[in-house]
């Protein structure tokens, strides 16, 4: 059980992270956003664009009001070198003691098809956890994840790209109604698609869901138009490709996400809050739409 302390805001709550799924560099990224790290160490980070990008913002470790206290991996191997990269002080030895010592948990994974297993550890000890996109990729699968949080006190869960400083500047800058978004991105429809469609969905608040959905696939690439009998309407496209941008365009005009960094930051910000407060300011109902366009564009 955590100290009162901690969780009222006096002191930084302590989080551990989990990783490592394949392909994902969250667990050197995240922890260092909230602990600093070590320059050195980070080089050997087998993700590049990480330190590179680390290398251009400042970072004052718990200023966000929590610190990486805790990482464990499947392999040790992987937990002693995010440890030496993020200046985690405990590896834990298991993921139970990992659990039972923080106040919090970066399941920074996104082995989607495994979030339930991990779902279960952390609920039913009753921590809170910000579990990495996708949460699922059908509706059966997030709404069987939420069902062992039914209050909605411990599941924390979206794309850190919802939090983009871009996305913001437009909502603040734009008072009438978003008819039209196309959005692109890198690498696989199941695992990115969320990055496109969750900003995107900020963007247009399209109402209940869509009239009609196309699909065209070519190799990799999958690119979904999703149109709502409103008159409002997404398209999405995964590229397959490592090296493409994320880009929107929204009713004509152009925008790059490109401050990842920023939205990296103000996501695990929300997290601490929600630690906090244990309540969601991500609704469970936008997180399931989330999710049913990503399914029906999977078809």
């Amino acid at each position: 059980m955590p100290e009162l302390s901690r969780v009222q805001g006096s002191t930084p709550l302590r989080f551990g992270i989990v990783g490592l799924s394949a392909g994902n560099g969250h667990p050197y990224s995240w922890a260092a956003i909230l602990n600093g790290y070590d320059p050195m160490a980070m080089r050997l980070c087998p993700f590049p664009v990480i330190p590179a990008y680390l290398a251009e913002h400042e970072i004052y470790p718990g200023s966000l009001g929590a610190v990486v206290s805790h990482v464990w991996c499947p392999r040790l191997e992987d937990a002693e070198e995010i440890a030496r990269a993020a200046k985690i002080p405990v590896v834990s030895k298991s993921l139970e003691d990992l659990v039972a010592e923080v106040d919090g948990v970066l399941h920074a994974r996104d082995d989607y098809e495994n979030h339930s297993k991990f779902a279960k550890e952390y609920t039913s000890a009753r921590t809170p956890v910000y579990i990495d996109k996708p949460l699922a990729v059908t509706l059966r699968e997030a709404e069987e994840i939420f069902s062992m949080d039914p209050r909605g006190e411990m599941i924390f869960t979206c794309s850190a790209l919802r939090f983009s400083p871009e996305i913001d500047a437009s909502l603040n800058s734009k008072s009438e109604e978003v008819m039209k978004v196309s959005a692109i991105g890198p690498k696989d429809w199941r695992k990115y698609g969320i990055h496109l469609i969750e900003p995107a969905l900020r963007l247009a608040r399209p109402v209940g869901s869509p009239s009609r959905v196309s699909i065209e696939s070519t190799g990799m690439s999958r690119r979904v138009k999703y149109s709502w009998a409103a008159g409002q309407s997404i398209s999405v496209e995964t590229t397959g490709r490592t090296d493409t941008a994320f880009k929107l365009e929204i009713d004509g005009r152009s925008m790059a996400l490109t401050n990842t960094f920023e939205a990296f930051r103000r996501a695990l910000g929300e997290f601490v809050k929600f630690c906090r407060s244990r309540e969601l300011q991500i609704s469970r109902s936008s997180t399931l739409q989330v999710v049913d366009l990503i399914e029906r564009g999977d078809r």
